[in-house]
């Protein structure tokens, strides 16, 4: 499994459209976002569809444009409460 990264968002925000290519396994996930990640003015979201990665969204709250991927460790990863699927 790999996943590349396909195009860029053309207003200069960072956010990523994802291609994952060859067989893989799918993730169970009932919403689009499964995972964010926040800091200091911006999110980074991941939206999974149909089981697979399709983006990286960088969402900032300022003008700043290019915008500079965040590192890491300056995030707080939020993840939804897990559900139980009867």
């Amino acid at each position: 499994m790999l996943a590349e990264a396909v195009a860029l968002c053309e207003c200069g925000c960072g956010t990523i459209r994802m291609r994952v290519a060859g067989k893989s396994a799918r993730a169970t996930c009932r919403e689009p976002v499964p995972i964010e990640a926040h800091g200091a003015g911006i999110q980074v979201l991941l939206f999974v569809r149909r089981g697979l990665l399709t983006s990286l969204e960088i969402v900032d709250y300022g003008d700043a444009r290019p915008l500079a991927y965040p590192l890491p460790e300056n995030l707080n990863l939020w993840l939804p409460p897990m559900v139980q699927i009867d």
